[in-house]
């Protein structure tokens, strides 16, 4: 999907041919759970581990730049494209406008969870302070209370979620 921009066919498959093979966080864990698998902690130092990690996080992307080259140079051999790209100046911002940006972008985020996370600590509050039982029977209630709210709550804030992203009820 991410090749359709690439207005040269020739460049294109390049680009699907090496994608598979660059090295990203998402393959992180894979790799730790390799590295656990199949080398037992008794034997292998833990230095060992994560040169070991690191060399296959290198050896993917170096692969894929030397795949990358060599699929140009045979292969897919084509003239060079010309990239021209204009860029407009850059201007480091002001320290004032950054500093304004950031208390707007505070204050639209207080406002925001602020109001959410003062009304139900208020809820819960009340609920769990009003009405006064006897002291036996005040415990239990106030347990019971605030997890049905609390229960409430949550299913409440998941179907606002699961309709805001349009996916169904379950998560």
């Amino acid at each position: 999907m991410a090749t359709r921009t690439i207005e040269d066919s020739k460049d294109r498959l390049v680009t699907i041919l090496v994608a598979p093979l660059m090295s990203c966080s998402a393959r992180l864990p894979v790799y730790l759970l390799m590295i656990a698998a199949l080398l037992p902690s008794d034997r292998v130092s833990l230095a060992a581990k994560v040169g070991l990690m690191l060399l296959m996080y290198v050896l993917g992307t170096a692969g894929a730049f030397g795949f990358a080259w060599l699929f140009k140079r045979t292969l897919l051999k084509g003239a060079p494209p010309l990239m021209i790209m204009e860029l407009p100046p850059y201007r480091l911002p002001r320290v004032k406008d950054v500093f304004l940006h950031m208390i707007e972008r505070a204050g639209i985020f207080l406002r925001r969870a602020g109001t959410v996370i003062l009304g139900i600590s208020i809820i819960l509050w009340f609920l769990a302070a009003y009405p006064k039982a006897p002291k036996a029977r005040r415990r239990r209630n106030n347990s019971r209370k605030v997890s049905r709210v609390a229960r409430a709550m949550c299913s409440s804030r998941r179907s606002n979620r699961s309709a805001s992203t349009g996916r169904s009820g379950s998560a």
